[in-house]
């Protein structure tokens, strides 16, 4: 018999982020990972060029690069960056602003206004994924392209997922766990469809 999954009580809802006052503290020195940090982009909401900053985030404690990342936008109509995280803004919309540093990459999504600087939106998807026997856990959620892509998650012990800081845009999320046949679906921010994915067993 098979047994279907289904991903259900799936949301999409807009939030505004703070902005930044207060940054981790910085080490004197450069500390060598043995794998990629984790990169924070924060950006503050004032003036038509704000400067953001990036933090790298290794598994013991964190270092400020903003001087040391890679920066770039989603879109150099709406918004420009410098190699000091120094953003003007071109033309009103959203984009995300990008900071890579040791083979992480991480981004916020701002609103741009010329003449009035940046104000922090981002979007949160979040659902539960359910079996027939109740929540599944575990059941790992990537996105494979589009603004979005290499963000993923795995659902918590109540069957639970939550994404965050998503831009706009179409992806397409796949969804896998042992067992079971790998699933992919295709999405859209804002104006996602009202679908279910499903993930039946392996036999």
């Amino acid at each position: 018999m098979k047994i279907q999954v289904s991903v259900c009580v799936l949301t999409l809802t807009a939030m505004t982020s703070a902005s930044c006052a207060d940054s981790p503290s910085s080490p004197s020195s450069p500390t060598s990972p043995s794998r990629p940090p984790q990169v924070d982009v924060r950006c503050p909401e004032f003036g038509e060029s704000s400067r953001c900053a990036a933090f790298a985030l290794f598994e013991r404690d964190g270092q400020d690069v903003t001087g040391l990342a890679e920066w770039s936008t989603s879109d150099p109509a709406i918004a420009t960056v410098s190699s000091t995280g120094t953003v003007t803004a071109r033309a009103t919309g959203e984009v995300a602003i990008r900071a890579s540093y040791q083979g992480g990459t991480g981004f916020v999504a701002v609103w741009a206004t010329p003449g009035r600087g940046l104000s922090g939106t981002s979007r949160l998807l979040q659902g539960t994924v359910l079996s027939v026997n109740g929540p599944l856990s575990d059941v790992v959620m990537e996105i494979l392209d589009g603004p979005n892509a290499g963000r993923r998650t795995t659902t918590s012990s109540g069957g639970q997922f939550s994404m965050d800081g998503l831009q706009d845009g179409p992806f397409t999320i796949r969804l896998s766990k042992p067992g079971y046949v790998t699933a992919e679906y295709g999405w859209s921010i804002p104006g996602g469809r009202d679908r279910t994915p499903t993930l039946t067993a392996a036999r």
